[in-house]
């Protein structure tokens, strides 16, 4: 029996005080295991879904528009199927390639100049780059020119965010009712790849006003946010780490991102907006960890794809980040791999491990192609 609304239940949740069981969260999940759950060909999220976007824009505009209505009836339905309380839109790849090259494999740009080349590979459902050709003569051009656009954007936030307002708005009209909506806006990230990472090395200085440039944005968009009346949660960050740690120091993480998490938080939490960061991989925890600066020094209220199999437990996090919001823990590996009772026995630990509020459950981060569907029945019946 529940005795909340699925909103109730969400805000309750975040604020830390009593709920009937454990809010639910769905990251993503593979096509092919929301085709197996529903009994029918149907789109969920990762690599497949990029794919199966950029396909149908690859066959025109009516093509498109029938994927897109296809989408969210399937969303709907892997919700309802999976009893989820939280309700928030797939990552992406909405843009029409140039040319497809072959079954799997798509450009984009300009193929005598500017361009990329995706391809889909199907025995992993993975969607990605594999040749790319930049503008850029090298990191610090492409570093000034990013930085540009990004300031640009931060002054002008009511402009920049109009398009980004209005599918929020009408994503929110379509699901609200039913479902805790939550924004995926609020993204502070130096990057990590080659060009991002040489930039950073090369100018902290340029790099630290970039993030200020984003986390003015996330706060713009929490302010309007605030204003709509929907839930005001936004899960940003940005990946920066692997299973053995971040991908750089922790003490450049201090000199050019800190400050940007900071004033967000600075600005939202008083407010009563979530801006949480998200990122797998090792993170550390305790002094001198970005964990410890993330989340004790800079006070970012909630931290999801936290990665259990890189040491990120919520054993320990609870430990020494009691009031944290966590969304997410158990393992996309471990629930790929495991039995169904493996998987109902674990999420029991974790629950246990939590404590009654400020955690939604779910993986860790995407349901992965070739994860039995048995395995996600059963973490989504576990609820507290």
């Amino acid at each position: 029996m529940t005795t909340m609304t699925r909103h109730e239940r969400c805000r309750a949740a975040l604020a830390g005080r009593p709920v009937d069981r454990t809010p639910t969260y769905l990251p993503a999940i593979s096509c092919a295991v929301a085709s197996k759950l529903l009994g029918r060909k149907a789109y969920g999220g990762t690599g497949s879904l990029h794919y199966a976007e950029v396909l149908a824009w690859a066959r025109g505009e009516q093509a498109h528009q029938e994927f897109e209505e296809q989408l969210f009836q399937d969303m709907r339905d892997v919700q309802r199927a999976l009893d989820i309380d939280v309700m928030r839109m797939p990552w992406r790849i909405n843009r029409r390639p140039t040319k497809q090259l072959d079954e799997n494999t798509f450009l984009f740009g300009n193929p005598e100049g500017v361009h990329s080349v995706w391809a889909y590979h199907p025995p992993s459902g993975d969607f990605g780059v594999v040749r790319e050709v930049t503008a850029y003569d090298s990191p610090e051009q492409w570093l000034q020119e990013t930085l540009a656009s990004e300031e640009a954007a931060a002054v002008n936030a009511e402009t920049s965010q109009q398009k980004a307002r209005a599918g929020h708005l009408a994503f929110a009209k379509r699901f609200g009712e039913e479902f805790f909506t939550i924004s995926m806006q609020g993204m502070i990230t130096a990057g990590i790849d080659e060009t991002s990472l040489i930039a950073l090395a090369l100018e902290p200085e340029l790099c630290a006003r970039r993030m200020m440039a984003q986390a003015q944005w996330a706060i713009t968009w929490g302010r309007w946010l605030l204003g709509t009346g929907l839930p005001t949660v936004m899960l940003g960050g940005g990946d920066m780490a692997t299973n053995k740690g971040p991908i750089y120091s922790p003490e450049s993480f201090r000199q050019v991102l800190l400050p940007a998490y900071r004033k967000t938080a600075e600005e939202l939490n008083p407010l009563g907006v979530h801006c949480a960061f998200r990122s797998d991989g090792n993170l550390g925890i305790g002094p001198g960890t970005i964990g410890e600066m993330l989340f004790a020094e800079a006070k970012v209220p909630g931290y999801a794809e936290v990665d259990r199999d890189a040491g990120m437990t919520i054993e320990r996090l609870r430990k020494a980040y009691p009031e944290l919001v966590i969304w997410g823990h158990v393992s996309s590996a471990f629930l790929a791999s495991a039995t169904p009772q493996q998987v109902k026995d674990e999420c029991h630990r974790i629950l246990d491990a939590n404590g009654p509020s400020r955690y939604f459950h779910s993986c860790s981060n995407a349901i992965l192609q070739g994860t039995p569907v048995e395995n996600v029945v059963a973490m989504y019946e576990v609820r507290g």
